[in-house]
């Protein structure tokens, strides 16, 4: 581990390391953007006063607000798909980063993540594809043969210019060892 990587483990533990002026703080703001962990240390800065020079803070922040924006829209796409998949009684679940970001931390903007998981029962691939083009997802080119990949990736991009991606899943896995593990009943 870097002694980057140990200021973050260590403040993420609620510890309060020192921090060191030979640091470069473009390095360190990039260690913590590699990690996922830019906004939860901008986030323990503001709540418990952390000492960190002026450029740190400032790229920290404009990591969290910039996470604060593309939350709020991107749970405005998910409350509206999700919904949509409940009306045609798909059943679903959340996996991985989203559910986590909704049930572990204290603000879902604090999870970075790139896509949110969602698998299905394999029989509502077909109408999940509807929804999702219904919805102006686009499917991204994936395996053409089953027994290699067992989602689907989508992407979209709203007005603003955000990107969300969806992947959807409908084995839990696909490593063929465990991709029948788990039925989804």
């Amino acid at each position: 581990m870097t002694d980057f990587e140990h200021y973050i483990a260590e403040t993420l533990s609620g510890g309060s390391p020192a921090w060191s002026d030979d640091w470069p703080a473009d390095e360190f703001v990039r260690t913590c953007q590699v990690h996922g962990a830019g906004a939860l240390i901008a986030d323990l800065v503001q709540r418990h006063s952390i000492d960190l020079p002026k450029q740190v803070c400032d790229p920290l922040f404009d990591t969290l607000e910039a996470h604060k924006v593309y939350e709020l829209l991107h749970a405005d796409q998910l409350v509206q798909l999700l919904a949509r998949l409940e009306s045609d009684n798909i059943e679903h679940l959340l996996l991985k980063g989203t559910a986590l970001a909704y049930s572990v931390y204290s603000h879902p903007w604090l999870r970075s993540r790139g896509d949110t998981d969602l698998i299905i029962d394999d029989e509502d691939r077909r109408a999940v594809q509807a929804v999702m083009a219904e919805f102006n997802f686009e499917q991204k080119v994936s395996s053409s043969v089953e027994l290699l990949q067992y989602q689907q990736a989508y992407t979209k991009s709203d007005r603003f210019g955000y990107t969300f991606m969806m992947d959807v899943h409908w084995r839990v896995s696909n490593l063929q060892v465990f991709a029948l593990a788990f039925p989804w009943e």
